[in-house]
């Protein structure tokens, strides 16, 4: 995660996902800091799959339910969202 500080705070953590969340929208791994050059530093993983950006969810997510919980683990430096 180039660019990115490992302490972010809550507001900071939000703002990566709502970044990532709209990225995911538009299908372009690209708008995603770590994502843009190739991202060989990015882990990407669905349904214990290894993937690249642009791969899976990317190229077939249709749209996003209404309801969404957003947590961010500072102590970490991630933010989650989960659908209920």
């Amino acid at each position: 995660m180039s660019g990115l500080s490992p302490r972010l705070d809550r507001a900071a953590l939000y703002a990566v996902l709502d970044r990532y969340l709209s990225a995911l929208d538009a299908h372009d791994p690209a708008q995603v800091a770590w994502a843009g050059d190739g991202a060989r530093d990015v882990f990407h993983t669905e349904n214990n799959v290894a993937l690249v950006p642009g791969d899976g969810l990317w190229a077939t997510i249709t749209g996003r339910g209404r309801t969404i919980f957003v947590f961010a683990i500072l102590r970490r430096g991630r933010s989650v969202c989960s659908r209920r």
